[in-house]
């Protein structure tokens, strides 16, 4: 279910270039940028350069 979803989002995490705005801004006090790379060990497929 959520590698379907994730294929039907407008962006992905290949989009990602680590400039920390997600992290700042995030509600949750998540470091957003530094799962990019789980994320993308997640789905395999995606070029992740981080």
């Amino acid at each position: 279910m959520a590698a379907n979803h994730y294929e039907k989002l407008e962006k992905k995490v290949s989009d990602c270039i680590l400039c920390g705005h997600c992290d700042r801004r995030c509600p949750f006090h998540m470091n957003q940028s530094g799962r990019m790379k789980e994320i993308a060990a997640c789905f395999g497929k995606i070029n992740y350069i981080g």
